[in-house]
């Protein structure tokens, strides 16, 4: 497409952060009812106006593309702009400085500690018997037996899963 032939293009969503965006934007189009389309599925190059498909994050071919066809381009270094909200976000959630020994301190850590202790306590206790795993073993051991030996590695993984996991009365 010659630079003649330039279409409107919609500045990428300022979540998208790789410096290639700084050469790309998306197509915008107006239908019978005026209605603005922009079309997401292809992004367009901002030197050459060339469509080049995006899907999902992935801006490996919108790279290649600027080092193919516009090598003279800089984009390791650039940064996109982040917006006043990107910046003063953060900020709003951000504590106070404490010193250690204020009370105020004192008190999120006397309220924060014992919770996380009890979480730690509870996922990340090791078992002090083996006799779990051995359980396991046994189940695996009256699953795959002579007449099932035929069993794939998953489904057996499957079974073992279903015999540990659901009550059938």
């Amino acid at each position: 497409m010659a630079n003649a032939d330039k279409v409107e293009l919609e500045n990428p969503l300022a979540s998208l952060k790789s410096p290639v965006w700084e050469h790309f934007g998306f197509a915008v189009t107006y239908k019978d009812d005026g209605q603005r389309q922009v079309d997401r599925t292809k992004a367009v190059c901002r030197h050459c106006s060339t469509k080049i498909g995006y899907a999902a994050g992935n801006t490996s071919n919108l790279h290649t593309h600027l080092k193919r066809h516009h090598p003279n381009v800089n984009i390791t270094g650039t940064k996109r702009k982040m917006t006043e909200v990107q910046t003063q976000l953060p900020l709003a959630f951000k504590p106070p400085p404490l010193a250690k020994s204020s009370d105020r301190a004192k008190a999120i850590t006397n309220a924060k500690y014992p919770y996380v202790a009890m979480l730690a306590k509870r996922y990340l206790a090791v078992s002090a018997t083996s006799v779990p795993s051995e359980r396991v073993f046994s189940t695996a051991g009256d699953i795959v037996s002579a007449s099932r030996s035929a069993l794939s590695a998953s489904n057996v993984d499957k079974f073992i899963f279903l015999e540990k996991n659901m009550k059938i009365q």
